[in-house]
């Protein structure tokens, strides 16, 4: 039996995959519509959500676990990678020390690892600057006391992987109450009601990375920079807020249990 009552974890896919863990700590949770077995849907609760998933992509989830989840420690992490060593007694012990676990990642320009890269300059390489500005735009708006955090996060060269952390739940949905207006109030001045005028938009605005069905997965990506902004502007920074994990990429099988109880 279970000793983590305490704690709900969800594996997050958008497809059935075998192996996917479930257990006393763990879920599988399914995000946009595809056709599954999976019991937990979240276009069951948010249908809006889902249909536009090919933005929202994981951030579905958090909405989730924000609006339906009360345990006292909560997160998420994505089917084909997890975060290392999550169990019940190292998720306490690490949270009694640092408010987040989540993985830290340095970004580089080369691939070689050797010359790293700011967070703008970076996403002006792989997606439409003008989507980051704009966050900038609405973020200080509401918060101009965290004007020089922004550009501080922005000129750094280290990410939080935002689709996979845990939190205690008031830390987890203090972040949610921040970000998902932010996401809103974007996508609103955007006029990205549905998928067909993101598409269009990415369309007239194209870039060189991995083509403009890539870049309409937009919310997905500001998400982890707003997540990297926002547990600086609350803690100071990343190494006072986060223990920091490995993200292991997992190739999944048949019973394969990767976070366990």
């Amino acid at each position: 039996m279970s000793t983590n009552g305490d704690i709900r974890l969800f594996c997050v896919t958008h497809k059935d995959v075998p192996g996917l863990p479930d257990n006393g700590m763990v879920t599988p949770i399914l995000v946009g519509e595809a056709p599954s077995a999976i019991a937990l849907k979240v276009r069951d609760y948010y249908p809006e959500l889902s249909r536009m998933n090919k933005t929202w992509n994981e951030m579905e989830a958090v909405y989730y676990i924000w609006k339906q989840v009360h345990s006292p420690i909560k997160g998420q992490f994505q089917y084909g990678k997890h975060l290392g060593g999550l169990y019940g007694w190292t998720i306490r012990r690490w949270l009694r020390r640092k408010p987040v676990i989540a993985s830290i990642e340095p970004l580089f320009e080369d691939r070689h690892r050797t010359r790293p890269i700011s967070l703008r300059d970076q996403y002006a390489v792989c997606h439409y600057l003008g989507d980051l500005d704009l966050c900038r735009e609405i973020v200080l708006e509401k918060y101009p006391q965290w004007e020089g955090v922004w550009d501080r996060v922005m000129s750094g060269s280290r990410i939080l992987h935002g689709g996979s952390f845990v939190a205690r739940s008031e830390d987890y949905d203090a972040y949610c109450a921040f970000v998902f207006p932010v996401l809103q109030e974007f996508l609103a001045r955007r006029g990205f009601s549905d998928m067909k005028t993101i598409e269009a938009f990415y369309e007239a605005h194209p870039t060189d990375n991995q083509g403009n069905s890539y870049q309409t997965r937009v919310v997905g990506f500001l998400a982890e920079r707003l997540f990297t902004f926002w547990v600086c502007a609350r803690w100071g920074s990343l190494d006072a807020a986060v223990k920091n994990r490995p993200l292991i990429r997992t190739r999944l099988r048949k019973k394969q249990n990767f976070v366990t109880v």
